[in-house]
């Protein structure tokens, strides 16, 4: 009986804890980038504009195996053609 209000003691302290965190992870819906992939098409892509002149890397790594990711796809110069965004 005593390890079976302790179980469930502890899944009720569990879940509080995994859930009650989720809460505060939120984002505001008008932020600049308000969930994954920005928007709920998940596109990716930022309304926001940036100088394409000045950009530089800030970071790379050089990893040991193959790492699979999604690319980011959008109109950016208007022309009706979808171009990659790197």
């Amino acid at each position: 009986m005593f390890w079976r209000k302790l179980l469930i003691g502890a899944l009720v302290l569990l879940c509080t804890c995994f859930f009650g965190a989720n809460l505060f992870a939120q984002t505001r819906a008008d932020s600049t980038w308000p969930m994954f992939h920005h928007d709920m098409y998940h596109t990716g892509l930022s309304p926001l504009t940036g100088d394409m002149d000045t950009c530089s890397f800030l970071w790379s790594y050089t990893t040991s195996y193959v790492v699979f990711s999604s690319p980011a796809l959008g109109d950016i110069d208007g022309d009706g053609k979808l171009e990659v965004v790197v």
